[in-house]
Order: C-alpha cells, then structure tokens, then sequence
C-alpha cells in the first residue's frame, strides 16, 4: 500500500523491532507454529496512534498461557522513546488455531487484513501457504463485488434518499447517501483488482488507487461534504455521485459482461 500522504514521523522500524522482540518470546512456546503482523506493520507505516497487530497461529488444543485475544503494552528503553518520541508500544494479540483457518470461509475485510502482512516467524512456511491461499481474489468475487457496488450504491445515493425525502425525513436521507458512497467506492477497488479494506481505511485507500474515473477526487469532496440538512444539498451531492457512477457503469458492464440493468435484478 502506497502510504504518502500520511503526517507524522514513520516509527515503522520501532514497531517491527518490538514486535520481533516480542515474538522471540512466542515461537518458543510449544503449538506455536507462526507468527503474522497485520496492520501498521503490514502496510509499512505506522506513527504515535498505531498498534502492532499480532497474529498468533498455533496447533489445535495448544495452550501457549494466553487468552484467545488481548493485549500488553511493551515500555521503550530510554534511547528508544527519545528517538521515536513515545514511551510505550502496544501489542494487540489474536490466537489463532491452524487447522480451524485452514477449513475456515474468509470474509472479504479478513481476506484484506491478511493481504498485507509481514510474517515474523513461520519455519515449515505452513502460514505463508494459508495466506496465499485464503487471500486469493476469485474473479467471480470480483464480478460480484463490482455488480453489488453499481447497483447498491445507486440505490442508496439516488433511490432511497428520494423516498426518505418525501417521508419527511432529510437526516435519513443524507444517512442513506453516506452509505452509497461506501458502495461505489467497493466497486472502485473491485475494478483495480484488489480487496475492499475495512471500513476505518477504505476512502483514505481509494484515494491511492491506481485507476480512477476522471475527476474523482473533486467530486468525492463534493459527495462528503454537506453545508446543511437540506433537500437542496441533496441533490447536489446527488449529481457529484452521478457524474462518477456514469463513468463507471460502462467500465463495470465491460468487466462483468453484463448491463446494468440485467444484472441489477439479481443484486
């Protein structure tokens, strides 16, 4: 992931240094089999708000003396804490069972959490094999992802707003819009072949896609914004969403082998 644009110091190296340290500890508990960072360390940035993301996986009925979740916070040397200006790291641990991930169904935002990881210890290359395989983006995922985005996005930015106006409810109207928004940018990143991230991170991503329809970024700005409650700003975004799901609907019909409005039935 590309990660400019972000403020702050990139105190990546310190994370990967506690975590590493943190992770000798682990791998010589017996049933450890890997350990997986997601998160910060995964994307390659990580500042003064981020936490290491850890991944536990070990071998079915292992008792490693923790609970399934939790988390610890590791204190910096002196040295440390001058340099990267923070006095302590936190660690958020999950447990996870090989055998039960590798029969398991990966939902889309775990398939994108996995898909960018860094692997601290993995000695049979067992997890490196689970994360391929499970992260893998079918194309008839895609072609779902990007039918699903077409359609709900405009049913939520175009239809339901206009029958929640005439209700007389404006909030739920612009509520609804907002959800849209999340629908089209799915269909963003199912046209650039790559995962939807989870929804702290999916417009700062979108933002970094490699494609985007011409103008994108004016009238992303133009559907976030909203001056006022009313059914005049509405319409507004309305028309900035549209100008965007035009472009794309020819480019998702191409993709999918399928008109909008056929395929919109099925959605």
């Amino acid at each position: 992931m590309k990660t400019q644009g972000l403020r702050g110091k990139n105190i990546i190296e310190l994370h990967e240094k506690v975590a590493r340290e943190y992770a000798e500890r682990l791998k010589k508990k017996k049933g450890v089999l890997g350990i997986v960072c997601l998160g910060s360390l995964g994307r390659g940035y990580a500042d003064k708000f981020s936490d290491i993301d850890m991944t536990i996986f070990v071998s079915k009925g292992a008792r490693i003396g923790l609970a399934r979740e939790g988390e610890v916070w590791v204190p910096l040397s002196e040295p440390d804490s001058r340099k990267y200006g923070v006095r302590e790291v936190k660690i958020d641990w999950t447990i996870v069972e090989y055998e039960k991930a590798l029969k398991e169904r990966w939902d889309p935002e775990r398939k994108w959490a996995y898909s960018q990881h860094r692997i601290l210890y993995d000695p049979q290359k067992k997890i490196e094999r689970l994360i391929k395989k499970k992260t893998v983006l079918s194309e008839k995922e895609r072609k779902w992802l990007l039918m699903e985005g077409l359609e709900q996005s405009h049913y939520f930015c175009v239809n339901v707003p206009e029958k929640w106006v005439r209700r007389g409810d404006i909030l739920a109207a612009h509520h609804c819009f907002c959800y849209g928004i999340d629908m089209l940018l799915q269909t963003l990143f199912a046209l650039n072949k790559t995962h939807v991230p989870a929804d702290p991170w999916r417009l700062w991503c979108a933002r970094r896609l490699e494609y985007k329809p011409r103008g994108f970024e004016k009238n992303l700005r133009e559907m976030m914004i909203v001056k006022e409650l009313s059914k005049q700003e509405l319409e507004r975004r309305k028309k900035a969403f549209l100008r965007v799901w035009k472009n794309l609907k020819p480019v998702v019909e191409k993709e999918v082998g399928r008109k909008w409005e056929d395929f919109k039935r099925i959605i």
